[in-house]
């Protein structure tokens, strides 16, 4: 996804007119035309513009740019806009150490997924990435997903989580999110 597609699909998330937004960023309600070449692709906002759109749609700026693949944040956001376009797209699972009978026994990783009726005519491939941060990262985005599958976090909340990811990071639950993102019902405080 571009990043004015990227831009629409916020401020449509956050029921924002184009004039409200160009005015948020202080262009002015009339320049809403400009928000919408951003959109369209006609025009690239600069950096500097993109960071006032960040701010006005309250997101991580990251979650606009166009990512070049060079660290964990900006992977992350690459997989996050990938399942945006097409929501099946990517399955998350969590692999199962296995005992190795040999220390000297290659890697072995079986995993499978049950015929639904969208199995491909060529067999399903999958990948490892051997960095502890992208895992940690992923296992808990695998955790959200499981999340809103079983309804316990919303739609809305799963993209909120998403468009402000790191700030909403729990790692596992070990650290609290530095950015609210769920809304919690009066069960889900501990006492």
């Amino acid at each position: 996804m571009d990043t004015g597609q990227k831009i629409k699909s916020i401020r449509e998330f956050r029921r924002m007119t184009q004039a409200e937004l160009a005015a948020a960023i202080g262009l002015g309600a009339k320049a809403q035309a400009r928000i919408g070449q951003y959109e369209s692709g006609y025009r690239i906002p600069k950096k500097e513009t993109l960071d006032e759109i960040a701010v006005a749609l309250g997101v991580n700026p990251k979650a606009l740019y166009e990512p070049t693949g060079k660290n964990v944040e900006e992977l992350m956001q690459i997989f996050f806009w990938m399942e945006e376009e097409k929501t099946d797209l990517l399955k998350i699972f969590t692999m199962q150490q296995l005992p190795a009978e040999n220390e000297a026994a290659e890697l072995d990783v079986n995993a499978y997924h049950f015929a639904n009726g969208h199995w491909p005519p060529f067999p399903i491939c999958g990948l490892m990435l051997n960095d502890r941060a992208l895992n940690e990262c992923m296992w808990e985005w695998s955790m959200r997903r499981t999340e809103l599958a079983a309804g316990i976090i919303n739609r809305e909340e799963y993209f909120e989580w998403k468009i402000n990811w790191p700030k909403t990071c729990e790692f596992g639950m070990k650290h609290m999110p530095r950015r609210t993102w769920r809304q919690f019902d009066q069960r889900d405080v501990p006492k």
